[in-house]
């Protein structure tokens, strides 16, 4: 399972109660998984005819709000899903097998620093 984001911004969001202004403040779930823009994904739970088990489909966007719902494209269709009706096929060329890339893509500099010349 993936590492558990706690980075998370709150937000206000302001309503009428009654003839008051009512704000609360409020933050985002935890981003339960890895996948960002421009992913690719495997469909693993079919929503209708258009949207079948086993069919690739591109992440287009991923609320900030809503982290763990994700918004997908194919063949020019879009729908919303949450993040455990897709398993993560490739990012940019870049296979889930691979891990490196994947680890070097999530922390560029790493422990580099570390290491004596």
């Amino acid at each position: 399972m993936a590492e558990v984001k706690f980075d998370r911004k709150p937000y206000t969001v302001q309503y009428q109660q009654d003839g008051v202004t009512v704000k609360i403040r409020r933050r985002p779930p935890p981003k339960l998984h890895e996948m960002i823009v421009e992913d690719k994904v495997t469909i693993s739970r079919a929503r209708n005819e258009f949207w079948s088990e086993g069919e690739d489909a591109k992440v287009i966007g991923i609320s900030n709000r809503q982290p763990n719902m994700i918004q997908l494209e194919k063949d020019g269709k879009k729908t919303f899903v949450p993040y455990f009706d897709v398993q993560f096929k490739d990012r940019k060329g870049q296979s889930i097998a691979d891990e490196d890339a994947r680890q070097i893509a999530k922390d560029p500099l790493g422990s580099k620093y570390l290491l004596w010349p």
